[in-house]
This record gives C-alpha cells, structure tokens and sequence, in this order.
C-alpha cells in the first residue's frame, strides 16, 4: 500500500531487479509499479460473487451437482473422427462404451441437498459410492444424454430411478445444462435434480382411482338400464290393467284414477333419474345457444292437453326474446316443472 499525493491510500504491484556491473557489483535497483485498484475491485467482486454462488448452491433446498464432461465430450468426438455417424445404433449395440463414458464424469461438487436426499453423511461418503445410486434404469437414461452430446445440446431433462445409500428406490426428474463458456468442451455442467417418487405414486393412485370411477360409472349405468326396463315393464303393465278395470267396473274409476296418476308420476321420475344419472359419467357436458322463450314456449306446447285435460290454462309470460347457453336437458326441466304443478294441482282438487 501506497499512499498519493493528494493522501489516499492505494494498492500497487512493485517487481523490482538489481543492476550489476562488469565486475558483477550490485549498481542500482530497477523497480516497475503497477496501480493495483482496478484489479483489487475486481478480485473483490469476484470473490463475493463466488462466495454468493456458493451460499446459493450450497443451500439451494434442490439437489445440485456440478460435473466435468470434458473427457465424455472428446471421447464421443473421437468417435466422430473415426467414423462414427449413427451414434444412437452405436451406443445401443455397444452398451459396454454407455458404462466407459459413464465413468468419465467427474463429479466436482454436490450441495448438502444432494446428501440428504441421497441419505450421504458426507460428500466423501456419496462420491466413493456413486456405484450404488445408479441403476440399469440409468444406462439407458444416460445413453439419452449422450445421443445429447453428440448432437451438441447443451441442455437435457429427463426422468430417472436411482438409490439411496440405504437402498431405498427415488424416482427423480434431472435436468443440466453446459455453463457459458464451457459449451466446447463440456467442462462445466450444472446438473439438478428432484424427487417426484411421492409426485408420481399420487399420480398413479389418481390413474387408479379413475379407472375404479370409469368401472363404477359403467356399473352404474348398467343398473340404471336395468331398473328402467324392470320396473317400467310392471308399471306399463298395471297401467294397462287399470284400462280394463274401468270397463268392468266404472264405479272404481275415480281410484282406478289417482292409481293411474301415480304410476304416471312413476315413470316420469325413473325416465327423469335414467336422463340425470348420465349427466356424471360424461366427459363433458356440451352447452348451445338457445332462446329460453322459445324453449318454454315449445314445453308449454306439448303439455296443453294435459292441462286442458285438467281444466287449466298455461300462460308464458316471457315476451321477449331470452338468449342463453345451455344444455338440451333444460327443456326437460322445464317440462318436469310444469307437469308435476299440473298433475298434482288435479290430485288436489281430485281429494
């Protein structure tokens, strides 16, 4: 440290030599000063730069590892240089040259995420063992990665099995991508990874659960079919005999009636659950654009008899046009509303 003229303090670099004469006697000193503030700058904000990428890694709560693949990346362009072209049918046909280059990479650093997930006291312990977190699942992965390589990706995904120190099976996600400036020799790779085993098992009871919902939709529309057609079959059965009933006996036409009204009130209802039973089990349920008026107007229609029958007049008080984007089933609706008012406001005045 220096100090200026002006009294600030700054660094410099001084490289000094003695100059000898003929005899060989120290005459002089050379020196040659360099102002070393840019460069201390500099220095300073590297290292704090480093130091943050190391907190971030180091502390990152997901798996990070950070690899050389220089020695994968020459190996696979030798290869080129020998002819090889078709590296998929190569390394397929050769799976021992997927293990050589698997042990290839150096493992430079992993964080403390890795030794957890992995079950690692240290990272001594993970490194000497990385033999027993692969499995065969992984040779065929890291085939993948290479086909990457030799096609000059610098990013690859992919989804893996591997273990843990104590043995235990994960299913993870990995994702790594070159660093700049190591792109041509693959010297720097940053690699993540995630366990998605507890994502995946939710997934497949999801699949599970679905296919037992699919099975019990079915069960259940077939029962519905079932009860539809045996027991619509008795009551069109009844209803008939209670024709007959009112030609052999016309004393008992107001019981055989109300016997009529409700087998008639009957069959709605099972044609109406039959309809509304299905609504569940679709994918989806297509809605149109429709005028409500007119949809009303055409239920109002259909069910006139039936109310002139029963001494009554239906009246639409919607004038004007009602546009809405509905299901079909809402005419059904509708039509239930207003017969059931029909049908029962003759069982009141019946009683």
């Amino acid at each position: 440290m220096v100090k200026h003229k002006s009294g600030h303090e700054f660094p410099i670099w001084l490289n000094t030599s003695m100059v000898k004469d003929r005899e060989d006697k120290p005459i002089a000193m050379i020196g040659i000063i360099r102002d070393m503030t840019e460069r201390r700058q500099f220095e300073k904000a590297l290292k704090e730069s480093e130091e943050q990428y190391r907190s971030l890694f180091e502390d990152s709560p997901i798996s990070l590892w950070e690899e050389d693949s220089s020695l994968v990346k020459k190996y696979i362009d030798n290869l080129r240089n020998k002819g090889v072209e078709d590296f998929r049918t190569f390394f397929e046909s050769h799976p021992e040259e997927v293990e050589r280059c698997s042990k290839m990479v150096k493992v430079v650093d992993v964080n403390k995420a890795t030794l957890s997930m992995f079950r690692a006291g240290s990272k001594e312990e993970l490194l000497k063992g990385l033999s027993k977190i692969f499995s065969e699942h992984s040779y065929d992965m890291y085939r993948e990665e290479l086909l990457a390589i030799s096609e000059g990706r610098t990013e690859f995904e992919g989804e893996d099995f591997v273990r843990t120190m104590t043995g235990d099976v994960l299913q993870i996600y990995i994702k790594w991508s070159v660093a700049p400036g190591h792109e041509e020799k693959y010297s720097r790779r940053h690699v993540s990874i995630v366990d998605i085993t507890e994502r995946k098992r939710i997934e497949e009871a999801i699949r599970k659960y679905s296919r037992k919902l699919e099975d019990s939709n079915r069960m259940k529309e077939l029962f519905i079919d079932i009860m539809h057609h045996d027991i619509m079959n008795p009551l069109a059965t009844a209803s008939g005999f209670t024709e007959l009933l009112k030609v052999d006996g016309p004393y008992n036409i107001p019981y055989i009636e109300t016997i009529e009204k409700n087998l008639l009130k009957a069959i709605d209802l099972i044609d109406l659950a039959t309809k509304f039973s299905r609504i569940d089990s679709l994918e989806r349920i297509d809605f149109t654009n429709m005028d409500l008026k007119e949809v009303i107007d055409g239920v109002i229609d259909n069910l006139n008899p039936m109310a002139a029958k029963a001494g009554m007049k239906i009246e639409n008080m919607i004038k004007d046009s009602m546009p809405v984007k509905a299901n079909k089933i809402i005419e059904e609706v509708f039509a239930n509303l207003i017969s059931n008012a029909i049908k029962y406001a003759r069982m009141v005045k019946g009683l």
